[in-house]
């Protein structure tokens, strides 16, 4: 079945190639096309799977799951088979087809909470409070992951022995951060896209580049070279500035070297410095770990880049993050050397229509001695859980079932979209690819954000004190901090229901 399963996705791919051209400039196209082609059948054609599931599995059984509906999730779950139209589209078809068959299942996809600012908690929490075992799989936010958790609503998918955590389909790093007490209640990696989409980056916008002098393949260089810093961002980005409108005052409407906003932007800074939140502590429990100094010297440079570099300007937050497609409008109109956002944005029509070429960067490091590049991943990160409540008789079988989602989607999905896509079809060519394993190589994630809510908003702080307009951290951070310890070890107890 995986060879017809294969097959039908091929078939799909060639039938949309049409679409596969560059979106960033004068490269080859053809070769672009082809490209896209010959990897995408040779990694869907491959006749294994990476699990270790048994050989002829039939569940004979309906999953429900449930899947955020707000349209930067919903695309990454189910796709109807009308809209299968392009790589990605067409390998979430296939790989919800491959699963279904593999398993003998029927797999139902339930959107919800369709208008909320991407989580299902309204939904969820109705669900579980009702009992009604309305869902097998629930899917939501990192954000508010633990909290979630602390409340009962998850099974410890440590205990289920379909699931594999050493496979790298799983996110490492997210299960470390993720466990509490040798409890595993969410999990995610590559089972979503959301890990690759809501990856920030530095974009390069090269005809600015040219303007003002400034050589993307020297840009490249520092980069391979471990040597793309904040500072040397601030230093490029001070000199870019023209006036468009003819006002007094810079306004949105003028060119700058670095454009960016104060909510999610500004959160980035977190990872991309590798300043940690919490960590754990000999028994597995969570204790906070920031690195005050580095804080502190980290806030400094930011406040800066901000506040006193002439060439740059800060967009304020608005619901839903709608200033990150404003930002993408001013970049594809020349209006920007360098701009902080996450990498959906290369799917955005606007960036499909920008004149000339542009580029990738990671983001920059704190300084020359950091260790490599690190990414921030946005905090709507979706993860998968079974809610307390399914019927413990149905719990392997479950397992099985995210085990092989996730495995498929190493095999179809992540290939057409990290690959074919954004590798190809939305790449300027080779150093660009490089550039983007640098960002999904240096995916960070830290379990300060699954526990924001819980330890007084920690992770938002460098952020809140930017949207104020003030210098100090110092002293906000000492107050906030104070409490901490005490409150995680409130809830030490809350994640070890089930025991």
């Amino acid at each position: 079945m995986k060879k017809v399963i294969s097959l039908i996705l091929i078939i799909l791919i060639l039938v949309t190639s049409v679409s596969i051209v560059g979106c960033t400039g004068d490269k080859d196209e053809t070769n672009s096309t082809t490209t896209a082609e010959t990897n995408s059948t040779e990694t869907i054609l491959d006749d294994g799977y990476e699990d270790n599931l048994p050989d002829d599995i039939n569940l004979d059984m309906i999953i429900k799951m449930a899947a955020r509906g707000q349209d930067r999730f919903y695309d990454e779950f189910t796709v109807e088979k009308e809209n299968a139209v392009d790589l990605v589209s067409s390998a979430v078809y296939a790989r919800n087809l491959e699963v279904e068959e593999r398993l003998g299942i029927e797999l139902i996809i339930d959107l919800v909470d369709k208008e909320t600012h991407g989580t299902i908690r309204n939904s969820l929490e109705t669900s579980i409070a009702a009992g009604d075992n309305t869902y097998d799989i629930v899917t939501h936010s990192m954000f508010y992951s633990m909290g979630f958790a602390a409340k009962g609503y998850f099974y410890d998918l440590n205990e289920l022995e379909y699931i594999d955590t050493t496979k790298d389909y799983w996110s490492q790093l997210y299960i470390e951060q993720a466990t509490v007490s040798d409890h595993l209640y969410t999990i995610t990696g590559e089972a979503t896209l959301s890990a690759l989409r809501g990856a920030f980056a530095i974009f390069v916008n090269t005809n600015v580049a040219e303007k003002y002098d400034i050589s993307v393949n020297e840009l490249y260089d520092n980069v391979n070279n471990k040597q793309w810093t904040m500072e040397m961002m601030n230093n490029l980005s001070e000199n870019v500035y023209e006036n468009l409108d003819g006002s007094e005052k810079p306004t949105v409407n003028d060119v700058y070297g670095y454009i960016t906003n104060d909510s999610t932007c500004i959160d980035q800074f977190w990872s991309s410095f590798d300043i940690d939140i919490l960590g754990h502590d000999s028994e597995g429990n969570y204790e906070l770990v920031v690195d005050n100094e580095k804080l502190y010297s980290a806030y400094s440079d930011i406040y800066d880049l901000i506040y006193t570099n002439p060439g740059t300007y800060c967009y304020s937050y608005v619901s839903a993050n709608s200033e990150l497609t404003d930002m993408t409008i001013a970049f594809a109109e020349n209006r920007a050397l360098f701009m902080n956002n996450w990498l959906r944005i290369m799917e955005y029509q606007e960036m499909r229509q920008i004149s000339g070429e542009y580029t990738v960067l990671p983001c920059p490091m704190y300084d020359e001695n950091q260790e490599t590049y690190y990414s921030y991943v946005h905090d709507g990160l979706t993860v998968f859980s079974i809610p307390f409540g399914v019927e413990e008789d149905r719990l392997q079988d479950l397992g099985m079932f995210l085990e092989a989602y996730a495995s498929e989607s190493r095999n179809t999905v992540i290939p057409a979209y990290y690959e074919d896509t954004l590798q190809v079809k939305f790449s300027s060519g080779e150093n660009m690819a490089l550039m983007l394993d640098y960002i999904r190589q240096g995916w960070n994630v830290n379990a300060g954000w699954m526990m924001n809510n819980t330890i007084n908003k920690i992770p938002q702080l460098i952020r809140t004190q930017i949207q104020s307009g003030s210098k100090e951290i110092a002293s906000v951070y000492t107050s906030n901090s104070y409490p901490i310890p005490l409150l995680l070890n409130s809830w030490e107890n809350n994640f070890n229901y089930h025991d």
